[in-house]
């Protein structure tokens, strides 16, 4: 008479087999969730930065918005012409929070940024030459009016 089932020792092989599996894959997802946001923060940063450009060049006099914690809804949605039909949410914040932005002191430049992967926004500001004052090891992802990426 022959067993037809499996033992005990072939089911925990398989077990760690999928175990092991497991363990490969959710490292590479959560990596790969990442980059998507990364990608997806670097288009709509280039997307506000075209409108920020156009908000400046449709003012007279020219000017960039004032530092705000919601340049979408409190400026950009409202310029003609209108580039931005929705307000755009940095997917590494907690909660629905948009991007940070600021103006320099002399209102020559801006910096427009995420807070990235880290969720911690170590940006201090930026000058008039463009220059941003940023923490050493900063995993923010920004645009200047000096700066594209």
């Amino acid at each position: 008479m022959t067993k037809k089932a499996f033992a005990y020792i072939e089911l925990f092989a398989i077990l760690a087999l999928i175990a092991i599996m497991i363990g490969i894959i959710i490292p590479y997802y959560i990596h790969m969730k990442y980059v998507c946001n990364s990608r997806v923060v670097l288009r709509e940063l280039r997307i506000l930065k075209t409108a920020v450009n156009s908000y400046y060049e449709n003012r007279k006099p020219k000017a960039y918005p004032l530092a705000t914690s919601n340049l979408c809804a409190e400026y950009l949605l409202y310029t003609k012409p209108q580039i931005i039909k929705n307000i755009l949410y940095d997917p590494f914040a907690k909660g629905r929070q948009g991007y940070h932005y600021a103006v320099s002191p002399g209102g020559k430049s801006y910096c427009i940024w995420s807070v990235g992967i880290d969720r911690r926004s170590d940006i201090e500001g930026v000058d008039d030459t463009g220059e941003v004052a940023i923490k050493k090891n900063s995993k923010n992802i920004y645009l200047t009016t000096m700066r594209d990426l």
